[in-house]
């Protein structure tokens, strides 16, 4: 990363042309920033949140339909819910040509019975989505030490490496301690996946 008066930052232009896949969306709102700044985003969440992206693409004048010069990126809303029916070929499909971030905040969560029986599909997602030079960040607010450990011990099983960035590393607005930020990176061969 670059350092810009005393801040840790991409440069702006360094997302131009990059290949983005946000997972579970809600608003779409940094799949949005990311086509403002010139990436290529595939926008993804449940079905029933695409109206609420697409019209929020459309506010912002991201909409592939709406590009105007081979820099302008641009935002496409895709369903994608891991664990239903078809979500690896989804994700297979967004692999196809080499995605350069992958990102993801508060995708992980407890039900009723204090597990988090979503992750496992989650990480498999993102390893999918993942090849050798990719960037997986994953961020979620640590609101059960459960869904921490399941996280890790799924992410371990499916990426080389995962991180844990620390707080001190984040520019200051990002700098809470209950918030954790992961990086995976290397996803390994989908037969040592469980």
């Amino acid at each position: 990363m670059e350092h810009t008066n005393g801040n840790s930052s991409l440069p702006h232009y360094r997302y131009i042309g990059a290949r983005v896949v946000e997972l579970g969306a809600g608003p779409g709102l940094v799949g949005i920033l990311l086509a403002r700044m010139g990436a290529k985003v595939h926008i993804t969440d449940i079905a029933k949140v695409l109206p609420i992206i697409q019209e929020n693409v459309d506010a912002n004048g991201v909409g592939l339909q709406q590009r105007r010069g081979a820099t302008e990126g641009y935002a496409v809303c895709e369903e994608l819910e891991w664990g239903s029916e078809g979500y690896e070929r989804v994700a297979a499909r967004l692999a196809a040509d080499p995605v350069d971030w992958v990102l993801a905040a508060d995708c992980c969560y407890i039900d009723q019975e204090g597990t988090s029986p979503s992750t496992p599909a989650f990480v498999r997602t993102c390893a999918l989505l993942c090849g050798p030079t990719t960037r997986c960040l994953v961020c979620f607010e640590l609101r059960s030490s459960e869904v921490q450990r399941v996280f890790v011990e799924e992410a371990q099983k499916a990426f080389a490496k995962v991180e844990r960035l620390p707080p001190h590393t984040l520019p200051k607005p990002c700098q809470v301690e209950h918030i954790l930020l992961y990086e995976l990176s290397c996803p390994l061969p989908t037969s040592s996946m469980s």
